[in-house]
């Protein structure tokens, strides 16, 4: 699971806080471990995009179909 989240989050393509919340989820559900958390949540933080994860709901979906 942790290579599948590494590769989502390399791509760019997600929205930040959705992307924390599933990293919790995994680590809680001990699919990931402490050190696999740590470097998801610092690579997310990362690699955040402005246009998924830090502009309005309507700005989002503006982008969508540019």
């Amino acid at each position: 699971m942790y290579e599948i989240i590494k590769a989502v989050i390399e791509s760019g393509r997600y929205e930040l806080s959705d992307m924390l919340t599933k990293i919790d989820t995994l680590w809680i559900q001990d699919d990931i471990a402490d050190d696999q958390k740590t470097e998801l949540v610092a690579l997310a933080r990362q690699h955040a995009t402005p246009e998924n994860s830090y502009a309005g709901i309507q700005s989002q979906l503006d982008n969508l179909y540019i």
